[in-house]
């Protein structure tokens, strides 16, 4: 995943990478694949690396793949949120998937909410972008992990799992540095016109 800093023209990312056994500092995917949690910079002509995250830890995020970042003006840090970790409760959603909310500032990780609180939980591969004109985060889709297993998991958007096992979700949220978390638009609730639950898609803000 990628995010260009604007005041720093670099571009920012935590790279999953990786195969077969997994280095130290890596978590197993799943898929005989490994996770990191390097930070890396690219300055137009040459990589460095920012932060080596050997595990990730209380001071970093854990390795993860299909996570976002988008780049905040107002703070001028870069935020992470999302993604899918190779351990069973990522920073505190209950499951492998991470739903703490990250910011780098070109020096360090900061948690600057945590996942076992009020906002979405853990997902994966959700659309992520900044609207700078309210000064908020907006996040939408992606997946997450239901209840039960086999014939058993049901999904509250009235979807059928995915072949992993996971459901899409079409929630619209909103994060404020101020108030925090806020759900705009839940998926289950009934809209003549909106966006169907999707994951794995982009959104970006129009100026215009």
């Amino acid at each position: 995943i990628s995010e260009y800093d604007q005041p720093r023209n670099d571009c920012d990312i935590d790279s999953p990478d990786g195969d077969g056994d997994c280095p130290a500092g890596q978590d197993p995917d799943g898929w005989m694949g490994c996770l990191t949690s390097d930070l890396w910079e690219f300055n137009g002509t040459s990589w460095r690396l920012l932060d080596a995250g050997l595990g990730g830890g209380a001071t970093r995020p854990k390795p993860r793949d299909r996570s976002r970042m988008v780049y905040d003006p107002q703070s001028q840090t870069v935020l992470l949120f999302g993604g899918r970790s190779g351990v069973e409760d990522c920073e505190g959603s209950g499951n492998a998937f991470c739903g703490a909310l990250w910011s780098w500032d070109g020096h360090r990780w900061q948690e600057i909410e945590p996942g076992d609180g009020n906002g979405p939980g853990g997902i994966s591969g959700p659309g992520l972008t900044y609207d700078p004109g309210l000064g908020r985060l907006l996040l939408y889709g992606g997946d997450y992990l239901p209840d039960g297993s086999g014939d058993g998991l049901h999904c509250r958007s009235g979807l059928l799992p995915t072949s992993d096992d996971t459901c899409m979700q079409g929630s619209l949220w909103e994060y404020q540095i101020d108030s925090g978390w806020r759900q705009l638009q839940a998926d289950w609730e009934p809209e003549p016109v909106r966006p169907e639950p999707r994951h794995y898609q982009s959104m970006v803000y129009d100026e215009a």
